[in-house]
Parts: C-alpha cells; structure tokens; sequence
C-alpha cells in the first residue's frame, strides 16, 4: 500500500522544547474480519503508520497480509474495530472513496488481478480513473488527456507491461486532505 504522495511539512509554531506529532496516515484499531463460515481472519489488529515511514508486511501464506491489505482498501469491511486514514475515521468508506483520499496498492499477482493483457502501463492506469477520462457515458476513453498527464508526469508510460503505481498515486491525483491547493 502506499499513501499519497511527497507533501511539503507545515511548520507550526510550538511551545520551546515541543515537538509537533504528526495524524498518522493509517491507523487500525482493534480491527477484526471474518471469512465466509465465520472464521476470524483478522482478529483485533492495532496498526499505525506515520507520515514517513515504510513498513513491509511479510509472512507464510494464509497469514492474513491478503487479508490486511484488502482491509485497508476497503475491499473487506471491519467485522470489529475501526480505520482511520489521514486522521479521518474511514471505517465505511468505499473503495472509490479510499482511492480517491490516495491510496494506491500493487496487487499480489498484477497480471490476474489489475492489468488487462496487451495494454500499455499508460492504458491500464487511465481504466483506473474512469471519472476522469471516460467520454460517451463510459464506452470511450480522452486518449488525448491521458498522454497529456503522462507527458506532464516525465516519463514514458507507453511501454507494455504491469502497471505498478510507481509514484504511490493515479495519475495526477493527491490526497485532499493535503493538497496545497485546497
């Protein structure tokens, strides 16, 4: 998983000897899931992740790092517990709504779960973000302003292979909550 992208730190100004604590990007509390039959797969996980840092989930198969990353996409809902992301509770987002904060995620097997064979990195990320390029009610795509985005972001991704969110965002989307502009 990755969370959105490189923001320039305010500096606010704090009392002599205070350090400022930063909201965690992601924070699960006592979160629990269950499988299909009632079995627990996740079972009270505390988790946080503070702006900075890198943390790698690893283990034997069937441990449940599926299961954790499908949690905080949104693609399985908390049975128990609670999620925040950006200091926002987030526990029934959907998944549109967990993209779209900037949360992007490199699937365990990218070629049977996100690509479409024969499409270029560039094509399969615009399929990603159809509200921002579909034209005629969703049966075309504004090639143009793809390439455009692509051309603007340095660098080419025309080339055929998986697409792997390399800079940790669709294309050309920042998490609201930190966009200078907003």
């Amino acid at each position: 998983m990755m969370f959105g992208d490189v923001v320039a730190e305010a500096k606010p100004a704090l009392p002599a000897g205070s350090r400022p604590v930063p909201a965690p990007l992601l924070e699960l509390r006592s979160v629990s899931t269950r499988a299909e039959g009632e079995a627990v797969v996740l079972d009270r996980v505390d988790l946080t992740i503070a702006p900075g840092e890198i943390v790698g989930v690893a283990g034997v198969s069937g441990n449940g790092q599926r299961e954790l990353g499908d949690v905080i996409l949104g693609l399985e809902s908390c049975a128990r517990g609670a999620k925040y992301l950006w200091g926002l509770d987030a526990t029934v987002w959907s998944v549109a709504k967990i993209r779209g904060s900037g949360v992007a995620f490199i699937p365990e097997d990218a070629r049977e779960m996100a690509a479409v064979p024969g499409m270029t990195v560039l094509e399969n990320m615009a399929l990603g973000d159809t509200r921002r390029y579909a034209r005629a009610g969703g049966l075309a795509i504004d090639w143009p302003a793809v390439r455009g985005i692509s051309r603007a972001r340095s660098g080419d991704w025309g080339d055929p292979v998986v697409p792997r969110y390399a800079r940790g965002r669709p294309l050309g989307r920042q998490c609201p909550a930190h966009d200078p502009r907003a």
